[in-house]
């Protein structure tokens, strides 16, 4: 498994799970999901579940759920600081995947999840 590959962090455990069924997510303070929630892997209303049963897994209201993803800028918002996003856009099309989502579609999905983003941070690196 994936898991199994892993290699050893201090203080991080990893846990297999089936982010469809909330008996196998661990309670906890933290949940990364890291170019995991690609349009090209879930549509929208799976996001939207895979969201709210890790948030359910969250220990307190200081729980964070922590989403690495792409976003692309909203519909005419491109300029410099965009563009990466906007290649590796094109990049995923060019394989067949579907294209990521921009950042108000990230918006509607968290408050569908009943969730608030608290910041999104563009990378000048694509991982």
């Amino acid at each position: 498994s994936v898991i199994s590959k892993a290699p050893d962090r201090k203080n991080v455990q990893m846990i297999p799970g089936n982010v469809f069924d909330t008996s196998t997510i661990p309670q906890c303070d933290v949940i990364l999901l890291k170019h995991f929630l690609d349009r090209c892997m879930w549509n929208d209303n799976e996001t939207v579940e895979i969201l709210q049963n890790c948030h359910a897994a969250l220990i307190s209201r200081n729980g964070m759920l922590v989403i690495a993803e792409a976003v692309l800028p909203d519909y005419g918002k491109v300029n410099e600081e965009t563009k990466l996003q906007l290649y590796m856009d094109a990049l995923y099309m060019l394989v067949g995947r579907e294209r990521q989502r921009t950042k108000m579609e990230w918006q509607e999905i968290a408050r569908k999840a009943g969730l608030d983003i608290l910041e999104i941070r563009a990378t000048k690196v694509p991982s």
